[in-house]
């Protein structure tokens, strides 16, 4: 069903590149922010200070993916933050980096892997791992990490953090 989902909204994945043009580490990436950063009008902080944030006009298209984090979040006994569908050019990497800021800080960043032939390499601290399609993985963001595709295919990971 999600993949369903994906494909019904497959253009969404050219609207907002502000990601991968703002985080260079992610200039391989494309993504679909379901839930996002909530900025105020004169607000200066760097997005990785603000807390807030909420559900972007894309998550309505996205109603079982909705429901699987809603899901989540109360498995987790936590609230659902920022998401976002990402995926990730064949071939390419998501650079070494540490996820710095307040928001970070306090956060548990989970990724549900969707799409992802050769399995998706992560790196984080000392701990290397190949994800598979279908599963769920916590991991340190706050620790130096990395990832790669090492396919002929993009990589499709649901990317979302729980408070």
């Amino acid at each position: 069903m999600l993949l369903e989902e994906l494909s019904n909204n497959d253009r969404l994945w050219f609207e907002d590149q502000s990601r991968q043009k703002r985080v260079q580490v992610q200039r391989h990436t494309q993504s679909i922010p379901l839930r996002a950063v909530a900025r105020r009008v004169n607000d200066q902080r760097a997005t990785e200070d603000i807390h807030e944030s909420c559900v972007t006009p894309y998550a309505a298209l996205f109603p079982v993916t909705m429901t699987f984090l809603d899901h989540m979040a109360h498995h987790l006994n936590g609230s659902l933050e920022r998401a976002l569908y990402v995926r990730l050019l064949p071939w390419s990497l998501v650079y070494p980096h540490i996820d710095h800021g307040a928001y970070y800080a306090v956060r548990d960043r989970y990724h549900f892997v969707i799409v992802s032939p050769a399995g998706s390499y992560l790196k984080s601290g000392d701990e290397e791992v190949v994800m598979r399609p279908g599963e769920l993985w916590w991991f340190d963001n706050k620790a130096l990490h990395e990832s790669a595709n090492r396919s002929e295919e993009w990589r499709v990971h649901l990317i979302f953090d729980i408070f």
